[in-house]
């Protein structure tokens, strides 16, 4: 259903967690993550916002950076940008700037992408206990709509060394839940 802004900034003040999602490489869907979050902090006050790209162990570069102990240039180097995320920076600097300036804390939401590699490579089994505490304690693998859609990415997608669908699979479902 279509609402105008005002209607879903209104109606999403009742949430505890809201997803926005977004085509990474679209400046139009970073535009309105900044107004809905401007919007949103406005009217209810200061948000935490979590973002799926950065990883938990890059939490306290981020409370660094939010803080004002680090350079946009030194929090870029030290979060590896251009490796881990890839997506130009200019699209996601003015959310991130919204968040330091006037939201209570960015959280790093995923897993670490070593970890994410190892179970698509060799399977969720093959993680040592340390690995294995640093993602969602459940990993839900029975989704069999989800399974399919991520079967076509695969087929599409798939290079090299992700030579088994289902560790590619088992990677993707320790992303999503654990973000």
């Amino acid at each position: 259903e279509a609402v105008s802004f005002e209607t879903l900034v209104a109606g999403l003040g009742s949430q505890d967690v809201i997803f926005v999602g977004e085509v990474h490489n679209n400046p139009e869907h970073h535009l309105i993550q900044v107004q809905l979050l401007q919007a949103l902090t406005t009217r209810y006050g200061p948000l935490t916002v979590g973002m799926e790209f950065f990883q938990a162990p890059q939490q306290e570069i981020l409370d660094r950076y939010m803080d004002g102990a680090l350079t946009e240039e030194k929090f870029l180097s030290q979060v590896k940008w251009a490796k881990t995320w890839g997506y130009p920076y200019r699209f996601y600097r003015p959310l991130l700037q919204e968040v330091r300036q006037n939201g209570k804390r960015l959280l790093a939401l995923n897993a670490p992408r070593s970890i994410v590699k190892k179970v698509a490579r060799s399977g969720l089994e093959s993680l040592a206990p340390g690995e294995r505490a640093q993602v969602a304690e459940s990993v839900h693998l029975d989704n069999s709509d989800h399974r399919a859609f991520l079967r076509d990415v695969y087929e599409i997608h798939a290079k090299g060394e992700l030579k088994d669908f289902d560790f590619f699979y088992q990677a993707q479902c320790v992303w999503e839940d654990t973000m």
